[in-house]
């Protein structure tokens, strides 16, 4: 078969255009923007949460902020800010659906704050009043454990307030049961929170502060660390016990762990 060069000119022309690689096209920082507000609006359509990553004239957050401790200074301000956040808040909202509805329904969670500051001194704090939970450094992979434990805080049948009633009072003198003989808390506060620091009945150090650090931790290390802690019940009858409430009072809400 013959070509004229016309011919075979026009195939490679052609062949070379569909070899050419097409260049991405880049997003503005204003498209980033856009579509980390369409996804957040998303969200509190569907679940009724407020997530906030940057400071507004708003009323309600600013309340929440004087709550949290926070200020404007310590959203996160780093270049390519709506892509990084974007990215981070995506992940954040994955871990959140991915709780039982019976669970979260029972935390009632309204809002999370997003900042990133080393002045704060805190990874994460819940606000019980409010329903609110602020994490501090989402770019750090440990902010699900941090989540973790302050959703138990929301979700605690006797969370740390100032007066109890009798049932809540109740609950927590059965928790307090498991421990030790003679064993008070109050040593345990502001003592590292890993599992190295593992004393008996108590899987951390930060255990020992008061009853509901006690079982926000137990709740966050068997989600997270479920092999290590179940290891150290074997010989230890105090913290199983611990497990195992917590095991049967979360599995109430459909959360089987």
């Amino acid at each position: 078969m013959r070509f004229k060069y016309g011919s075979i000119a026009l195939l490679l022309f052609v062949f070379a255009g569909s070899c050419a690689k097409e260049e991405p096209i880049l997003k503005t920082e204003e498209v980033y923007h856009q579509e980390l507000d369409d996804l957040l609006n998303t969200f509190k359509a569907e679940t009724g949460i407020v997530i906030y990553y940057e400071a507004s004239n708003d009323a309600e957050q600013k309340n929440l902020e004087i709550m949290h401790g926070i200020n404007s200074d310590v959203y996160y301000k780093g270049e390519k800010k709506y892509q990084l956040l974007q990215y981070w808040i995506e992940g954040l909202i994955d871990v959140l659906k991915a709780y039982p509805k019976t669970f979260m329904a029972k935390a009632d969670l309204k809002s999370v704050f997003i900042v990133n500051s080393g002045s704060l001194s805190y990874s994460g704090i819940a606000n019980l009043s409010k329903r609110s939970i602020a994490i501090n450094r989402l770019h750090n992979a440990g902010y699900k454990e941090t989540l973790a434990h302050e959703l138990f805080h929301l979700f605690d049948p006797a969370p740390a307030q100032s007066v109890w009633t009798t049932e809540q009072q109740q609950f927590d003198m059965t928790w307090q049961s498991f421990n030790p003989p003679g064993f008070v808390y109050g040593d345990g506060c502001g003592l590292e929170n890993t599992i190295k620091t593992y004393t008996q009945g108590f899987i951390t150090d930060y255990c020992r502060c008061n009853s509901t650090e006690d079982r926000a931790v137990t709740f966050q290390m068997l989600v997270f660390h479920s092999d290590m802690l179940l290891g150290k019940t074997i010989n230890d009858s105090y913290l199983e016990s611990k497990v195992n409430f917590i095991r049967d009072l979360v599995n109430q809400y459909g959360y089987n762990l």
